[in-house]
């Protein structure tokens, strides 16, 4: 039997994989396509039956990868590692979608994805671009301790629910352009490496920036912020003056 996680993988081994992994947990299914074809043919079946446990699975590179896919029950993709572009255009989540220590490779790409239940992103970290460009968040977004190497896209993203970015690191241009924040924000103790916008966004509660770090010019350009300018705490006089 597979040895992840101590055995609870019912898969057998696959000979393939000095771990002893079953092909789904195996980093040496992405070197042989047939292995990498039966990967992506399992992952979609499961997501077409509402049981998408992913949890430690190694993704190899796809160019469809889950993109419109509809996952009707639980994702669960925690510890898994996308080895290719972890593609997620049009998805939709109707329950909660959980990518709990995941690992991109190269891209994170959730453009127009919407999240019905609450998203956690809870310490996931992207080699690549990241695109939530157009996402929507109906319920909690958890986000926090992620690590963004590169550009990071939240355009016009709407977060209805608590959203929590705390402690993260965006190591080079985050844009957060006409997005939409209905509740509450923490951006508590995140590093922007690289210069930041909000430009146009729109803060309808409290927005918290505590211990923030700026290294480039942050931009507040146009935002609106419903509840007045005092519901957005934490920022330096300096930066308070910008909005």
């Amino acid at each position: 039997m597979c040895s992840f996680g101590g055995g609870k993988c019912v898969e057998p081994s696959w000979s393939g994989s000095s771990e002893g992994f079953c092909i789904y947990h195996a980093p040496q299914n992405a070197t042989d396509t047939t292995i990498a074809k039966i990967v992506w043919k399992e992952a979609i079946s499961r997501v077409s039956k509402g049981s998408a446990n992913f949890t430690g699975w190694h993704f190899p590179d796809d160019q469809e990868g889950f993109s419109g896919r509809t996952f009707e029950g639980p994702a669960i993709f925690d510890r898994a590692i996308i080895a290719g572009d972890g593609r997620f255009l049009h998805a939709t989540f109707k329950s909660s979608a959980s990518f709990r220590n995941v690992i991109f490779h190269r891209d994170a790409r959730f453009m127009q994805a919407v999240f019905h239940g609450k998203a956690c992103f809870h310490h996931v970290s992207i080699s690549g671009i990241t695109e939530f460009g157009g996402s929507s968040f109906e319920d909690e977004a958890d986000l926090r301790n992620a690590d963004f190497r590169n550009r990071s896209n939240f355009d016009g993203a709407k977060f209805l629910d608590n959203t929590d970015f705390c402690s993260s690191s965006f190591r080079s241009h985050a844009s957060f352009h006409a997005s939409a924040f209905s509740k509450t924000a923490n951006f508590d103790g995140v590093l922007f490496r690289n210069d930041c916008s909000f430009r146009r966004a729109v803060f309808s509660s409290m927005a918290s920036f505590e211990k923030t770090r700026f290294c480039g010019p942050p931009s507040f350009d146009d935002c609106v912020f419903t509840l007045g300018k005092d519901k957005i705490i934490g920022l330096d006089e300096s930066i308070r003056e910008l909005l």
